[in-house]
């Protein structure tokens, strides 16, 4: 009898793998609602779960005191930056930072750089509630969950090697399920508690400043490069010396010859 159950019942749980992640969802006819039903339907809505991004573009006075006031908020914040890149050009020099900061400190981290910048160039702040997809996955995690309890019991009703080996192969797709909608609710738990802020922030240079940067860079690369016929003379000394070495010889003889002749 056990064996003819359990084909029945494992078709069974392939059909609620298949179907199972709408259970939850089943609808109830709209005509039986009264509006006092439509109202505590209202209560029952998901807890909002708000995601905040936002894109800014500043100039600053200095970009390397606006570096360093970036890095101080972040941190005195509760947050950390993830990337950080620099961009040297002729007319400016630039700076981009991913910051993450604790949702709570999103907006405060955003007014103190406000604050410190020469001016607000492009600012974009966005928000996203996911929290409808967070029950949907949730509700369907459950779904699974239970489902996979159901094939390990099933499991241990095997009676053949097919049964086992069908009963697995099921067991496993449940599992890779269940990790993927597990990995979605992390990523989507961290995104909430954790806003991101794409940051760029640069500082122009006027043709004064120009001119005196390149004219230091002038001085200061003539000096290495004097150093560095120096370091070239001084990797000449074993030629130098075997020279003075010819030359005394050669004078030694010489004088000698002259004895000779006198």
């Amino acid at each position: 009898m056990k064996k003819q159950l359990i084909p029945a019942i494992f078709a069974l749980l392939m059909l609620l793998s298949c179907g199972g992640a709408n259970d939850y969802s089943s609808s109830t006819p709209m005509s039986g609602l009264s509006f006092q039903d439509a109202g505590e339907n209202t209560k029952d809505l998901p807890e909002p779960k708000i995601i905040k991004e936002g894109y800014l573009t500043l100039e600053t006075h200095n970009i390397e005191l606006t570096s360093a006031f970036v890095k101080q908020q972040t941190e005195a914040l509760g947050g950390s930056i993830s990337s950080e890149g620099a961009y040297d050009e002729s007319t400016r020099t630039s700076r981009n930072m991913v910051i993450r900061v604790p949702a709570d400190n999103f907006d405060t981290l955003i007014r103190a750089l406000e604050q410190h910048a020469k001016r607000v160039v492009n600012k974009n702040i966005s928000q996203r509630d996911v929290g409808e997809e967070y029950v949907d996955v949730e509700a369907r995690l459950a779904t699974k969950k239970e489902l996979e309890t159901r094939y390990r019991e099933l499991l241990k009703q095997a009676r053949t090697v097919e049964e086992m080996l069908s009963i697995e192969r099921e067991l496993a797709n449940v599992r890779a399920e269940i990790e993927s909608m597990t990995g979605r609710l992390r990523y989507l738990n961290d995104k909430v508690a954790m806003s991101t802020l794409n940051l760029d922030f640069y500082q122009t240079h006027s043709p004064a400043s120009q001119f005196v940067a390149r004219l230091v860079n002038s001085a200061v690369n003539g000096w290495y490069a004097f150093l560095g016929l120096l370091v070239w003379f001084a990797g000449l000394w074993p030629f130098v010396l075997l020279a003075i070495v010819l030359v005394g010889i050669y004078r030694l003889r010489k004088r000698g010859r002259k004895g000779d002749t006198n």
